[in-house]
């Protein structure tokens, strides 16, 4: 399997033929009906926790995948992966925010139960894709490299170079912000290609096509 594809799934579960050219900084558009960015509507408790001791995006992101690759390479049904992803892989994400941003425009038309359903199903989606994907996950080597200033206050960018012996070599950006929780990933960029974006456009033509009730009822 091309570590493209595979690491897509593995760290952001979205398309591997997302468009290329959307960049890092593309979810800090201006706010606006038709998009939602990531500074108009910061998480709750977004700010910097003064003397707070808690590990730096480098280090979470590396634990997070050394576990996940961990646990697939000791085998196992997608089932037991699976549960094994929401137990243990879930902490390294804000799945409320990064509903929130994929929804888009959509959001807010949804009530709180919507919005409760929206994320639920965006989240189940999101690790049954990687569950299916990663199962013949190879061994690839990473390299990780130091946080860098994100595009507004409280957020971190991670970049991670992955390559395999008969592969070409993937740049992935893992944006992080800063919040009650401490560091949370909330987009990931892969070759240039965003995966909030790639779920914003998603979704909004399924809107558009079918109806808003359609974003409740996608798996």
């Amino acid at each position: 399997m091309n570590v493209r594809v595979i690491f897509m799934y593995l760290l952001v579960g979205f398309s591997a033929s997302v468009a290329a050219g959307e960049s890092a900084s593309s979810p800090a558009a201006p706010a606006s009906a038709a998009a939602v960015s990531t500074q108009a509507v910061a998480p709750a408790g977004a700010a910097s926790q003064q003397g707070a001791v808690v590990p730096s995006p480098d280090v979470i992101l590396q634990n997070g995948i050394t576990s996940l690759t961990q646990k697939i390479k000791q085998g196992g049904s997608q089932e037991e992966l699976l549960a094994f992803i929401n137990k243990e892989i879930v902490r390294y994400f804000d799945f409320d925010y990064m509903a929130r941003l994929a929804a888009g425009y959509y959001w807010s038309a949804l009530n709180d139960a919507q919005r409760h359903v929206f994320t639920e199903r965006f989240q189940a989606a999101f690790f049954q894709a990687l569950a299916r994907q990663v199962s013949n996950l190879g061994n690839p080597q990473i390299q990780f490299f130091p946080p860098r200033p994100g595009v507004v206050p409280n957020e971190v960018t991670v970049s991670a170079r992955v390559v395999q012996p008969q592969g070409m070599p993937v740049l992935m950006d893992f944006r992080f912000y800063h919040g009650d929780q401490g560091w949370k990933v909330f987009d990931v960029v892969a070759d240039g290609s965003s995966a909030v974006l790639y779920y914003r456009h998603y979704y909004a033509d399924l809107a558009s096509r079918y109806g808003i009730e359609n974003l409740l009822s996608t798996k």
